[in-house]
């Protein structure tokens, strides 16, 4: 089992390697975005298959799981992916994305992992 401090360490330096400049600078591409910052957890299907993810406790959301997506809603991606949860490896991205940003990413989860997405 990986420490949480490797696990936060490992998340810290992904957002080393991003632009300095916020991706809207850039036309954010949220499907880019999650791949950049979100499938090294997540999965790039987002159902959280990665060999990281085994090893995290907790384990990072698995959107395609059904009981993630009935307690999931637009409102609570966006919280999580601007403030993080406490107690995980999911930091918050607030410092990195716009909010408009953010809400995009959470759009795009909902639209791509989750097959019956909460409006």
């Amino acid at each position: 089992m990986v420490g949480m401090d490797f696990l936060k360490i490992i998340v810290a330096s992904a957002v080393l390697i991003l632009p300095e400049k916020s991706m809207a600078e850039i036309d954010f591409d949220p499907t880019k975005a999650f791949v950049k910052t979100c499938s090294l957890c997540h999965g790039v299907h987002g159902d959280a298959k990665t060999p990281l993810a085994s090893s995290m406790n907790p384990p990072p959301t698995d959107f395609s799981s059904p009981d993630v997506q009935k307690r999931l809603t637009l409102e609570t991606i966006i919280t999580v992916i601007s403030k993080g949860v406490k107690g995980t490896a999911m930091p918050g991205w607030s410092g990195r994305y716009t909010k408009n940003e953010i809400k995009a990413l959470a759009q795009h989860i909902l639209t791509h992992f989750m097959k019956h997405p909460v409006p």
